[in-house]
């Protein structure tokens, strides 16, 4: 009886490990591909051309809704999505981005602390619930794609469009790209998932 516990243990870590190994993978394969695409169709060079710094924006508009405020209709309903491209030095939506180039070895050293944390609540949960465990894994791969891009660019590219207009209240929503949306999707799984069930996950083993 106990040799099959542990035997089913052991094949839900592996099996587990593996799913959350694709995950991963795809998460990062995934971002990295769209920050390139938009890279190479929505910056705009400068003439001559310049590693550091780029010279404009492309923007589409792939929906919108209702018709932006105005003066003389302020409290009009407006909705609008689309895609651009905005190179971002500091943190998730462009928080800290006017901070020195020196001081952006903390976003470094934030992450790998917030990284080490993520891991080991993977591991205390690898034979607990799916729900927080999966919700902790797309914030992982977020993570790791946009610390990818800090280390090796220098920056992260965001590229997803989001304004509203609601009863006289106009919002430009903070760029961001697929890794914020994971990490942000994981997160709150998550937490709603701890908020119901208190700090008493379930001990059930599931894939």
């Amino acid at each position: 009886m106990i040799q099959t516990i542990l035997n089913n243990m052991v094949h839900l870590n592996k099996k587990r490990i593996l799913i959350s190994f694709a995950i991963l993978f795809s998460i990062f394969a995934a971002d990295q591909i769209t920050k390139s695409i938009f890279e190479k169709n929505f910056m705009i060079p400068c003439n001559p051309p310049d590693a550091e710094k780029y010279c404009g924006e492309k923007e589409m508009t792939i929906f919108s809704l209702g018709e932006p405020a105005t003066h003389m209709h302020p409290t009009n309903f407006f909705f609008s999505a689309g895609f651009t491209y905005v190179r971002n030095t500091g943190a998730a939506w462009s928080l800290f981005a006017d901070l020195p180039q020196h001081f952006r070895i903390f976003f470094h050293l934030i992450t790998l602390v917030a990284i080490s944390f993520i891991i080991v609540f993977l591991k205390r949960l690898i034979n607990g619930p799916a729900v927080p465990y999966y919700g902790l894994v797309f914030v992982l791969g977020g993570a790791l794609g946009n610390f990818f891009n800090r280390l090796y660019l220098g920056y992260v590219v965001d590229s997803i469009v989001m304004d509203w207009s609601l009863l006289g209240w106009f919002y430009y929503f903070p760029r961001y790209n697929l890794a914020d949306s994971c990490i942000s999707c994981g997160f709150t799984v998550f937490l709603i998932y701890s908020l119901i069930k208190g700090d008493k996950f379930e001990t059930k083993k599931e894939l």
